[in-house]
């Protein structure tokens, strides 16, 4: 398994039990499961705790829902809420807000994370993650449905999260984020771009920021 010694530093906190029965539960729940680069799914899990916790995280509920955050949709056999709930009752709720509900509404979900702190830092870490290997993994379509929904309805979210925080580690760390994800999509809205295209949307950007 990837990332093995930074996971052993996300598993050594004050509170590292709840967080070890999750990466237990997710690694279980998930084992055959790959993503489309061919990596395992749980590899990426532990890759958004990790991320979480290089940002400053230290909250084992929080990275405890990092690992569990796709339980419910893409297991290999189905995980009852009762064991979820092993883990603390308190991750099984947000694991729910976090799930997405057949036929839902986009919008619909993200204003049910954004109601939650730690809903929005898993979705951000997350994002962060898979906007970085969208470049070498996604066909173009959708890389370009998934960078304007991420413009359209993530980075809007977790702008309206860091300004009703007070300055604290919260607002730092979804600013960090924030800035990764924005890059992350720029790069891949350029990497789909032909020569021109790209010369000119750079100009253009460039123009206005001397404005």
């Amino acid at each position: 398994m990837a990332h093995m010694k930074e996971t052993s530093s996300v598993m050594g906190g004050r509170s590292f039990l709840r967080t070890v029965r999750a990466l237990q539960l997710a690694s279980r729940y998930h084992a055959r499961q790959e993503r489309r680069s061919g990596a395992l799914h749980v590899d990426h899990l532990i890759g958004v705790a990790i991320l979480l916790h290089r940002c400053g995280v230290r909250d084992d509920v929080t990275l405890a829902l990092a690992l569990l955050q796709d339980i419910y949709a893409k297991p290999d056999k189905d995980v009852s809420r009762s064991e979820v709930e092993q883990v603390g009752k308190d991750v099984a709720t947000l694991v729910d807000a976090m799930t997405r509900k057949e036929g839902e509404d986009i919008r619909e979900r993200y204003a049910r994370i954004e109601q939650n702190i730690r809903t929005v830092l898993v979705q951000a870490a997350d994002r962060a993650l898979n906007t970085a290997d969208m470049l070498n993994v996604y066909p173009s379509g959708i890389m370009e449905r998934y960078c304007r929904d991420t413009r359209k309805h993530l980075l809007p979210m977790i702008e309206r999260v860091i300004k009703r925080q007070p300055r604290n580690r919260h607002r730092a760390v979804l600013r960090k984020l924030k800035l990764r994800i924005e890059q992350n999509v720029l790069n891949a809205e350029l990497h789909s771009r032909t020569p021109i295209q790209r010369m000119v949307h750079l100009i253009s950007r460039q123009m206005r920021r001397e404005r």
